[in-house]
């Protein structure tokens, strides 16, 4: 299972919270290895289409938030927002048309190290805009 931590946290409640939501859709993959659903097309899509709603809720969330300050790497943030929805739509594509593609543990692995360093390398820099302590 792939566990949120303190480390991840950007100080921000709701955003911590969204996160450890993303984390748990992303156990959800990894469960679906453990049953016979794991190369279920349908079954895997839906959990995709999950990780795509909730992902495209946050990021909303995360960008009015950020929007709102004078955080300097909006724009930037923001494109790597759309390119992660993009990488998932194509995923969701992929399955629901049958065309071999990633696996469950492949697309857990792929939204875990994508999630683990935007929030380390992107999101940890827009903390002290978001909490007050740059204005």
């Amino acid at each position: 299972m792939i566990e949120w931590t303190p480390r991840f946290s950007v100080s921000d409640e709701t955003i911590d919270m969204q996160h450890q939501k993303l984390f748990s859709i992303m156990n959800d993959i990894i469960e679906a290895m453990k049953t016979s659903k794991a190369d279920d097309r349908a079954f895997i899509s839906e959990i995709l289409k999950r990780l795509l709603d909730y992902t495209e809720y946050h990021f909303r969330e995360e960008e009015i938030k950020f929007n709102a300050t004078t955080y300097p790497k909006k724009t930037e943030h923001i494109r790597a927002h759309k390119e992660f929805i993009k990488k998932v739509e194509e995923m969701i594509s992929k399955k629901d048309k049958g065309i071999p593609s990633l696996n469950a543990i492949q697309i857990s692995n792929l939204t875990y190290s994508w999630l683990s360093n935007h929030i380390l390398n992107f999101d940890k820099t827009y903390t002290d805009y978001i909490t007050g302590k740059i204005k």
